[in-house]
């Protein structure tokens, strides 16, 4: 008889799979995110056997399919490096998001800003295009982005196609100043998932998860994984030695954030990604489930600003309209590689109800994210690391 586990002594490790559904052998580098409230819970399906006979007593079940669940909160920092990935990078992967790499390119002066986050941007003489990473207002050194076509050159006028910003480039681009995450709907990775507790080891493989994102006052941000997947054992097996990050996570504080062009005064934002995720049911699978698929999302989040007059913000108005708008949030840091912004182009009022935070009136607000239109995709969400 043992002394009991600890469920301080934890860990979760983290690997893509090479073959969809064959578990990843679990290493220390796939360990480095610091987790948050792990757990794990089987789903394991038993067909009950109950004959008629001469007797109500019940027989053997036997056993059918395996799956179990995972879930974790990781929080939301960079790696302290521009140019390396943060240790949640797969995780996020595996909820159906795809990662691209930032570029800067200095300018001088931003006139009929800001640039706009993940709107096209273009070079006037190289017809070089590109996507905004955060918001980038005028007084900023450099535009972020994502190069998505041609080579930008220096001394050229850059515009956004949305906001009509513009300006004056003064060099060629800088390259690995950063990450940028996005929504995707194809090619999604499925992961192996490993929840080590003092000696033992949860895992799931041909996982795959939702994401939630979670940012209250004067609290680090935190990235909530929730991880569907086939079961594949539980083992006594030695905690990892992994190497964390050793970047302070930034509270959330001195944000600007907006939504619709309100600043607001508020105290707390989430949002979920809201996927629907389903098993790949498979009578050749010894599991009985080849893996799980990110089959649909529907995204929404929550805000509870301070209620404002109409003649200053229209909640209502807005939300009966169907009005659209942006929301954005940044984390600042002087510190490359650390600084986060978090932007959602085209947001709906979802719903809106009256409050109160120590006898101040709220609006508690609920919304959806969208994209940016029909023939548009991929484009409800952006986090960027820089």
């Amino acid at each position: 008889m043992g002394d009991g586990l600890s469920t301080q002594l934890g860990q979760i490790a983290v690997e893509e799979e090479s073959v969809e559904g064959t578990a990843e052998t679990l290493v220390d580098a796939d360990a480095t995110q610091l987790a948050y409230e792990p757990s794990f819970s089987p789903n394991i399906e038993r067909f009950i056997r109950n004959p008629n006979r001469a007797t109500f007593s019940q027989i053997d079940a036997v056993m059918g399919k395996q799956a179990a669940s995972i879930g974790w909160k990781a929080e939301l920092k960079g790696s302290g490096s521009a140019d390396v990935v943060p240790a949640w990078a797969d995780s996020i992967l595996g909820c159906g998001f795809v990662q691209a790499t930032v570029v800067t390119i200095n300018v001088g002066a931003i006139t009929s800003g800001p640039f706009e986050p993940g709107e096209t941007v273009v070079g006037g003489t190289s017809a070089a295009t590109g996507r905004v990473v955060g918001e980038v207002k005028n007084g900023a050194a450099a535009v972020p982005m994502v190069v998505t076509s041609g080579t930008w050159q220096s001394s050229e006028t850059i515009t956004g196609g949305t906001s009509g910003a513009s300006a004056t480039t003064s060099a060629t681009v800088a390259a690995d100043k950063g990450f940028e995450y996005r929504p995707v709907s194809t090619g999604i990775p499925s992961e192996t998932v490993g929840y080590f507790l003092d000696g033992t080891k949860y895992m799931i493989a041909g996982a795959r998860g939702n994401l939630t994102i979670d940012l209250r006052a004067g609290e680090p941000g935190f990235l909530a994984f929730a991880y569907e997947g086939v079961y594949e054992s539980v083992t006594d097996t030695a905690l990892l030695s992994p190497t964390y990050e050793s970047t302070i996570p930034l509270a959330f504080l001195n944000v600007g954030a907006s939504i619709h062009d309100l600043s607001a005064i508020f105290t707390q934002l989430s949002i979920d990604m809201g996927n629907t995720i389903a098993e790949r049911t498979s009578a050749n699978a010894a599991k009985g489930i080849l893996s799980f698929k990110i089959t649909e999302r529907d995204p929404s989040g929550s805000i509870d600003p301070e209620m404002e007059l109409v003649a200053d913000h229209d909640f209502y108005g807005r939300y009966i309209s169907g009005a659209t708008g942006r929301i954005y949030a940044e984390l600042p840091s002087a510190n490359a590689g650390e600084k986060i912004t978090i932007a959602g182009p085209r947001v709906q009022y979802a719903g809106v109800s009256q409050s109160d935070r120590d006898q101040i009136a709220v609006a508690s607000l609920d919304f959806e994210l969208k994209t940016a239109g029909v023939t548009a995709g991929d484009d409800e969400l952006q986090i960027g690391i820089l």
